[in-house]
């Protein structure tokens, strides 16, 4: 388990992740030059960039070690440039992948600001993996368009993390599928008859 605080805000006026403290990195990756500027006018230097988080697999990267900082904030921006869509509420902060459209993060507001346990969030809350879709065309192309009584073996036999138990029906034909199987396309039509 990583040291140090790892309660972070997650702040829409600051450009990139950052922290004050050592203790709160899996890892440093490489020393960074120049400083950070705060909204009174005062900059500190930027020691070092590197990951937080419990594991390197479930980490967050780019994150800047600033010389002072006494707070540890996560960027708005940059949870955007990581192709997600962030929504503020009077009650919560969403964080929203945009290409699997799966909630990354929920949190709910705490006197005026939203706080982020790094740690329990990796343990607990982080939903980008699982499976929300019970249409079982999704599944067939997602277990590489496997036959339908395939599928309905891997439900029983309870093989895929997060399957839906439902009943994979043959009623319905994957286009790709069908393409697949077709031997031959049909020939294009003529203008003329070439025969006599």
């Amino acid at each position: 388990m990583r040291g140090g605080n790892q309660l972070w805000y997650v702040h829409s006026g600051c450009s990139r992740h950052m922290t004050g403290e050592k203790s709160n990195f899996l890892s440093l990756i490489a020393s960074a030059q120049g400083s950070v500027v705060f909204g009174n006018g005062k900059s500190r230097t930027i020691v070092d960039i590197g990951k937080i988080g419990e594991l390197p697999s479930h980490s967050i990267d780019n994150v800047y070690l600033v010389d002072g900082l006494q707070h540890n904030l996560l960027s708005v921006s940059q949870l955007c440039d990581k192709g997600n869509l962030i929504v503020f509420s009077p009650k919560q902060c969403l964080v929203i992948n945009i290409n699997t459209r799966d909630v990354v993060l929920s949190r709910k507001q705490h006197k005026n600001v939203y706080k982020v346990h790094i740690l329990s969030l990796f343990q607990n809350n982080l939903t980008c993996l699982s499976a929300l879709n019970d249409d079982f065309m999704l599944w067939h192309k997602r277990v590489g368009h496997g036959s339908l009584s395939l599928l309905n073996k891997l439900v029983y036999k309870d093989l895929i993390v997060r399957l839906p138990s439902i009943k994979f029906n043959d009623d319905k034909v994957c286009d790709a599928c069908a393409r697949g199987k077709q031997v031959r396309t049909s020939f294009k039509l003529k203008n003329s008859v070439s025969t006599s």
